[in-house]
């Protein structure tokens, strides 16, 4: 297992929770894949959602966590991101709603289970939309989500920054329903 980065690197004046190579990798990931929605599971300060939405201003940006206690303001106050608080362990319906939109998704896992995250939403995923997760080899690894993301449902996203890099964060494209 690795490592984390301690805290992540600020933007303004909020903290992103993510490596800045992760960040560069995702961003190339949205990119590369015309995604339109980008839907982030345990928001923290909000930092990633708020620099995804400033750096792709056509993006729906929807972050969800079970509290707002830790949330900036410019999270709080932004018009281009959706905070929606609630315990999406608990209540996957908010979640699982906006994966049924016709847009091509990213479906970011980092809230407090990443296994369970997989496990509750990687069948509502569109063929298309992208599954990924922070963490990767500390808090979930490849033996944890076997069953889920199978080979003939999943294709791994590859990115050069993966293997230069980016070793906290994985991403997987659904091809099949």
């Amino acid at each position: 297992m690795h490592r984390a980065e301690p805290m992540g690197f600020a933007y303004g004046d909020t903290r992103v929770v993510q490596q800045s190579s992760s960040m560069r990798a995702i961003f190339s990931i949205i990119r590369d894949n015309e995604i339109e929605t980008v839907i982030e599971l345990g928001t923290h300060f909000g930092g990633f959602a708020l620099m995804v939405s400033d750096c792709f201003k056509s993006l729906a940006v929807h972050t969800f966590d079970k509290t707002d206690q830790y949330l900036t303001d410019a999270v709080r106050h932004s018009k281009k991101i959706k905070f929606n608080k609630v315990d999406v362990l608990n209540d996957p319906d908010p979640v699982l709603n906006l994966l049924k939109l016709k847009k091509k998704t990213l479906l970011y896992c980092d809230n407090g289970d990443k296994i369970k995250e997989f496990d509750l939403y990687a069948d509502g995923l569109k063929p298309g939309d992208i599954i990924g997760c922070h963490d990767w080899g500390t808090e979930i690894d490849a033996k944890d989500i076997a069953d889920i993301i199978t080979d003939d449902k999943f294709v791994p996203v590859e990115h050069d920054l993966f293997q230069k890099e980016m070793w906290l964060a994985r991403f997987w494209q659904k091809i099949v329903k």
